[in-house]
């Protein structure tokens, strides 16, 4: 009995050579478009990063740095007004002792 199907003939050695020139063609342009794309996503990060130091930075230095400045303003501010001043010393059970004694005034 024969085989019906006969087989079909096996692309040439050009043939070949050929596909693979244009597959190693096509392989360099995905490798360099890659590449391109690392380099992009690299220096977005790094991009990140630095501006959320600038945002960070300059406010913590801020907090530290102005403190005394705000406190004392803060005195002065409390001054005028009449509040006595607390300079931030006073624990959170002086005040309910001081709210005690404002209640005992009113009384």
């Amino acid at each position: 009995m024969e085989n019906p199907i006969s087989p079909s003939p096996a692309p040439g050695n050009s043939d070949i050579r050929g596909l693979l020139e244009e597959n190693n063609r096509l392989l360099k342009e995905v490798k360099a478009g890659n590449d391109r794309l690392e380099r992009y996503l690299r220096w977005n990060r790094i991009w990140s990063v630095l501006r959320l130091l600038i945002i960070i930075i300059p406010i913590v230095l801020g907090v530290i740095f102005l403190k005394p400045y705000f406190q004392s303003v803060m005195g002065t501010y409390q001054e005028l007004l009449g509040v006595p001043s607390t300079n931030g010393t006073n624990s959170s059970l002086d005040i309910l002792e001081e709210l005690k004694k404002y209640q005992q005034v009113g009384n």
